[in-house]
């Protein structure tokens, strides 16, 4: 939802109607535990100035930043599980000492570029124009039986029970686009050595995880984080079927390979989850604009707040594509947009979203707009918006 408040960098001093990105303390926003550990740091000051909290974060595998304070706990987890299947943060080992040079000369732990992040607000107005994101490669494309040959989707295919239960353990995705993460879990998963290994992480919540908690996360056969790729491709193909996707366009999406087979499931799942649901395609189509994993993360996010604000009395009779974004329209004319930010302020741009998020709910029939909060707002942006007949709604 950053494109509504942000416009950082066109605001000016003397434009005292307009907000500029806060700075904030990191320990302000979260735990030590997460901020600092024997293999990672985190830079004390961060910017909301897409409305994620930037944070910039050295560890042993390099130097790089990372948007949204989830997001930050995401990459936490994934460096203290890499650090400990490599033997650096077992009992009674040395760690080395984080790396802090410069973070524009490091490399990225994902190889992502910087800001993957396009969140409603920072959407260039003509990105419809790329259209769908294209599967054309050789090695990606579907037979006619609907199976998968060659290309990165082998490789979801190849991530073995084994590696789903150790990354389960670790609490981390297994199919991170950590990439030592990724090489750390595939050569341990079903090593007979890891038994005896105490799994350490240090992050707050978690707890402590070691490598005899065989138990209550694997009992979860519906997880998608647990079920084998083949099994949840067939579920996933069996789902867009029963909502009354195309075969071809179930299989254009299940062949998409930014998204992970857990990735299509929990967004299909929670699109399933909304009762007599219409233009499915269209949230499809939507997906497929995303570009790398973290967007495709935080697309889901926010099908599963449409799905929780659904529930809560409104259902959502269909899906838009707002600019590659997906919104909700109910049986009553509201245009629900979600919005999974960390802080939303008033800058520049703030007016011409308005405008056209208004005349988009006015090519769909909507007569009302809610904005699905999950973060925090300035007090000038919620008087902003409200005045503009734009409801927001704290989740």
């Amino acid at each position: 939802m950053a494109w509504l408040l942000t416009g950082a960098a066109l605001d000016s001093a003397h434009s005292q109607d307009f907000e500029t990105p806060p700075i904030r303390q990191a320990s302000e926003l979260l735990d030590q535990a997460w901020l600092q550990s024997a293999v990672h740091s985190v830079e004390p000051e961060v910017t909301a100035d897409t409305m994620l909290y930037r944070f910039v974060v050295h560890s042993e595998y390099g130097n790089f930043e990372v948007y949204g304070i989830d997001f930050l706990k995401m990459r936490v987890k994934e460096i203290q599980a890499a650090a400990t299947l490599d033997k650096k943060l077992l009992a009674g080992s040395a760690a080395k000492g984080v790396v802090t040079e410069g973070v524009d000369s490091a490399k990225t732990i994902a190889g992502a570029a910087r800001n993957p992040v396009q969140t409603v607000f920072n959407i260039p107005k003509g990105i419809a124009a790329f259209g769908k994101r294209a599967v054309t490669s050789t090695e990606n494309k579907v037979k006619e039986s609907g199976n998968y040959e060659g290309g990165a989707i082998t490789d979801w295919f190849q991530v073995s029970e084994e590696k789903l239960k150790l990354a389960s353990k670790l609490q981390v995705d297994p199919y991170t686009d950590n990439e030592e993460l990724s090489k750390q879990l595939s050569r341990k998963s079903g090593s007979s050595a890891l038994g005896g290994i105490s799994l350490r992480l240090l992050v707050p919540g978690d707890g402590l995880i070691t490598a005899a908690d065989e138990g209550k996360a694997a009992e979860k056969i519906e997880d998608a984080y647990l079920t084998p790729p083949t099994k949840l491709f067939e579920q996933n193909r069996k789902m867009l079927l029963e909502m009354g996707v195309s075969e071809e366009r179930a299989s254009a999406f299940l062949a998409n390979t930014v998204h992970s087979p857990a990735d299509q499931a929990l967004i299909i799942r929670a699109a399933k989850g909304i009762e007599g649901l219409e233009k499915v395609e269209t949230l499809l189509d939507a997906a497929d604009m995303t570009a790398n994993r973290v967007q495709t993360i935080y697309f889901r996010r926010n099908v599963e707040i449409l799905r929780h604000r659904s529930d809560q009395g409104n259902p959502i009779k269909r899906f838009a594509n707002f600019r590659g974004y997906p919104v909700g329209i109910t049986a009553d004319g509201t245009l629900m947009l979600p919005a999974y930010l960390d802080f939303a302020y008033w800058g520049q741009r703030g007016p011409v979203f308005v405008k056209d998020i208004k005349d988009f709910a006015k090519e769909q029939g909507a007569g009302t707009v809610e904005i699905l909060l999950t973060g925090a707002i300035s007090e000038k942006a919620n008087e902003k918006l409200t005045a503009a007949g734009i409801k927001v709604v704290k989740l």
